[in-house]
């Protein structure tokens, strides 16, 4: 991938990539790239919507953040965004808003089945996470950080099913 001004991505594929691969990294460290170029500032995280307040969800990877956001989802929750939300300032009051990436979770099998959904293609290789779109509830307005959760990976702790009210 080749970034510049913000603007251009051009991909330079090895051969017999993936479209799936090359749409990934595409929509995660090229835009992240190009964002960054742009002035505005993408962070690995999710972020989840309740009660009209946006609370964003960090952590390594592997912390859950994707899991955690499907918990929410089952709940009545509604998803902002799964792996990257941008933070940047929308008018002259310098506040800073969250903007959602593109409208796809990406969940393990045992999610997708418990959705009733199809088994598609990986989101990339070597992955054994799947596309969940959620374009008909995709919401494209910036909104105010409420608060944000920070997941943390306690190594030898067998991770469990969350409690959420």
């Amino acid at each position: 991938f080749e970034i510049s001004n913000g603007s251009n991505i051009t991909i330079y594929p090895y051969q017999d990539a993936l479209n799936a691969d090359i749409r990934v990294y595409c929509l995660s460290n090229a835009f992240a790239a190009a964002l960054h170029q742009r002035k505005m500032l993408p962070l690995h995280a999710g972020a989840v919507i309740k009660e009209d307040k946006l609370t964003f969800i960090t952590g390594n990877t592997g912390a859950g953040k994707s899991t955690l956001l499907f918990h929410l989802m089952q709940r009545g929750w509604r998803i902002f965004s799964d792996d990257v939300v941008v933070l940047s300032t929308i008018d002259e009051s310098k506040e800073m808003h969250a903007s959602p990436s593109y409208p796809m979770m990406k969940l393990w099998k045992h999610q997708m089945n418990m959705l009733g959904l199809n088994i598609q293609q990986q989101v990339r290789t070597g992955v054994d996470k799947f596309p969940f779109l959620f374009h008909d509830d995709f919401e494209i307005q910036s909104r105010a950080v409420d608060s944000i959760i920070i997941l943390k990976v306690t190594p030898g702790v067998t991770p469990c099913n969350p409690t959420i009210s």
